[in-house]
């Protein structure tokens, strides 16, 4: 064959293998985002999608090995191509209807069947391809099939970073009768990968008759036994760095800042690592690397000890640049590992089954063992230990992780923690800050005080917090203090009359109940049943309890359970649902605000609670309510005194909409108020369930 035929060869294998792994790396965020809003936002989705993608990638590796392993050359083209044909059967992708009911005491089975259904197929023939081609490819005569694998990884990152950068700010995730989508696009790519397969397994099967190359056969001695201490080998330097890679995200997005795509920085390492690894790139002598995986995360297990929360910049260097230096080192190891040509399908097979494991030990074990996320730690320091060689410095590790969860932590006393699929979520004794009494004349009074309160965390943000002290036991505090936004809300239209039946979504502590008067109803929607235990049990807050309303708390999504109920029966509904620092998307898009608008009574209010330290969700809720026509008012209260302080106050910024324009006039006479529509309009904010770009409201 002339080098130019050659070179045409090689081209394909790249493009095809580059191709497959980009659909295979699309429809990953694609399927999330489709199914995130039936459990409510939370970053478990996320580890669960890459769970299921993981085991589907064991299967394809797996069926792969089978073709390789016991069909001719001919029979593997012909197969591959039938599964291939076979899997546009489910396309294209639909995303999950809101409506529909899902267990919250067990979300990750109907997650994953919910995976199974509508991506299965097509993603296991997706898998199948890097392996089945690299086999391929090494019958026709080439010398390093493992390159091709640093070319699915390169397709990987593509993807990875093409979605939330390109294909979401583009284009919606259904047709919705536009004529391209997300959906519509994955299935025309889709369409060419199973053209260029095809192309490719002709071709090959062409050249290897062309060279008598054997198709259904291996090549004399290769039947020779890889030891088991060789496979385990693999499944290890496969398993830590996926592990690794979960436990870094989740431990950001959850103890160090819910900072919006934070989970494309640790897949982006680890598929670099990858590609550096398999590509024979050398970034650092495999020593300095080894030192350097070390010292990195013994800064990661020190950090708590400089400060509780440091600068999230700071934090995210540490921890990404342990996972960085501890994914190269042990993906370089497995390169190195790997063995001849005519073996690399079982040898991705091991790969995958370590990948496989480490999805199910951060997904489905360490939820129901462990209360915090110890997975992190403690596959950092089985990765010390195999990127070391050497017991001792894991030792000393360890050591530093226990004294950091020993002595460092969150200020106060921890009484109570739990974790669910929703997250981590403790209840804190804090002491709260120090004050003094001055007398009319500012003279000081007495000795210094604090104020005990208890406080809920949900990772390392606040979701409320109840002041012990018998005087201040009853009042609103953090972000729904009376002299705040929401407190202007029951003050103008409570003795009003115009507030009797209230609906929130997000319990959180149950604060909102302080305002409730006798003859009202407050219904609550939480999906995260250890919040709905944690706010009703009266030894850490007693809101809900002390209320003179009464009170209906529903486990469930908030759209799930508004859609469920009559329309037109609450007076004022609050949107309140926090995952974390961050309002899931989908209850902020047009669809939901026309569901929120269809709840109230004529003459209604809905107040949308925005604060936000990363996104500026003004213009999306202007851009929703302009295409409604409703009209709103927004307030962002930066103002506590030493007073409120202690009572233990917290900035907020709130938006309220009425349908009715006439329903906002007393509260445009409170001062701060001001009109939300005061800007020209910008489609870009127009949030919908089929698009949403949290990169355009992102403070950067």
């Amino acid at each position: 064959m002339s080098s130019a035929r050659i070179v045409s060869l090689t081209s394909l294998y790249v493009l095809t293998v580059f191709l497959a792994a980009t659909l295979l790396f699309l429809v990953q965020p694609m399927a999330a985002r489709m199914l995130l809003p039936s459990y409510g936002g939370s970053p478990s989705v996320w580890t669960t999608c890459m769970l299921f993608f993981q085991v589907v990638l064991f299967a394809g590796y797996c069926g792969a090995h089978a073709l390789a392993r016991y069909f001719s050359l001919r029979w593997q083209v012909i197969l591959q191509a039938v599964l291939a044909i076979a899997a546009l059967g489910v396309l294209p992708l639909q995303p999950a209807d809101l409506t529909a009911p899902v267990d919250l005491n067990a979300p990750v089975p109907s997650l994953l069947s919910s995976l199974l259904v509508s991506v299965g197929p097509p993603l296991l023939v997706l898998s199948a391809t890097a392996p089945l081609l690299q086999r391929w490819f090494s019958m026709t005569g080439a010398s390093n099939p493992y390159v091709l694998y640093a070319a699915s990884n390169l397709g990987s990152l593509a993807a990875l970073l093409g979605y939330p950068f390109v294909v979401e700010r583009l284009l919606p995730l259904a047709a919705g009768g536009r004529l391209m989508s997300q959906a519509t696009l994955w299935s025309l790519g889709y369409g060419l990968f199973a053209i260029a397969a095809l192309a490719t397994g002709t071709l090959s099967f062409r050249r290897s008759r062309r060279n008598q190359a054997p198709a259904a056969e291996w090549p004399a001695g290769s039947h020779a036994a890889i030891p088991w201490r060789t496979r385990l080998t693999w499944l290890a330097l496969a398993f830590v760095p996926s592990s690794a890679m979960l436990g870094v995200t989740l431990h950001l997005t959850t103890d160090v800042a819910a900072v919006p795509l934070l989970w494309v920085l640790p897949l982006a390492i680890y598929l670099v690592t990858y590609v550096i690894a398999f590509s024979g790139i050398r970034v650092v002598p495999v020593g300095i690397a080894r030192i350097a995986s070390f010292i990195c995360s013994v800064a990661a297990a020190g950090l708590p000890f400089l400060w509780y929360r440091p600068h999230p910049a700071n934090a995210m260097i540490v921890h990404l640049g342990a996972f960085f230096f501890l994914a190269l080192v042990l993906h370089g190891d497995l390169s190195r590992a790997r063995p001849q040509p005519e073996r690399l399908t079982e040898f991705y097979v091991w790969i995958a089954a370590g990948g496989a494991l480490g999805g199910i030990f951060n997904a489905l074990v360490a939820p129901a063992i462990f209360v915090t996320v110890v997975e992190y730690p403690a596959v950092l320091v089985a990765g010390c230990l195999i990127a070391t060689r050497s017991r001792t410095l894991a030792l000393l590790l360890a050591a530093a992780f226990v004294a950091a969860a020993l002595f460092a932590g969150p200020p106060g006393k921890r009484i109570h923690g739990e974790r669910t699929f929703f997250g981590v979520v403790r209840v804190m004794r804090n002491e709260g800050p120090s004050f003094v009494l001055l007398d009319a004349e500012g003279v000081r009074k007495g000795e210094e005080k604090r104020i005990p309160g208890n406080v809920l965390l949900h990772g390392t943000t606040r979701h409320g917090i109840q002041m012990l002290d018998p005087a201040l036991r009853y009042k609103a505090t953090s972000y729904y203090h009376l002299s705040g936004p929401i407190g202007d809300v029951f003050q103008t239209y409570g003795p009003m009359g115009r507030i009797r039946d209230v609906g929130v979504i997000g319990l959180g502590t149950g604060t909102l109940a302080t305002y409730g008067q006798p003859g009202q109803r407050f219904d609550f929607y939480e999906i995260d049943p250890a919040v709905v235990r944690i706010a009703q049990n009266p030894e850490y807050f007693t809101y809900l309890a002390d209320t003179h309303a009464k009170v209906n708390v529903h486990l469930s999504d908030g759209r799930v359970g508004l859609a469920a109920g009559p329309r037109a029966r609450f007076d004022l509904l609050i949107v309140d649902g926090f995952t974390s620092d961050a309002i899931p998307v989908h209850l902020l898009t047009r669809e939901a605000l026309a569901l929120y608008d269809a709840s109230l009574r004529p003459g209604g209010l809905l107040a949308i609670h925005i604060t936000n330290k990363y996104f500026d969700l003004v213009p999306v809720v202007r851009a929703i309510a302009r295409s409604l026509e409703i009209e709103g008012l927004v307030q962002g209260d930066g103002k506590i005194d030493p007073r409120q302080r202690v009572e233990g106050k917290s900035t907020s910024q709130w938006v309220v909409l009425a349908p009715m324009a006439e329903t906002l006039a007393p509260l445009r006479r409170v001062p701060d108020w001001i009109p939300l529509d005061d800007r020209p309009a910008d489609d870009r904010y127009l949030w919908t369930d089929d698009y949403a770009s949290p990169l355009s409201i992102l403070r950067w």
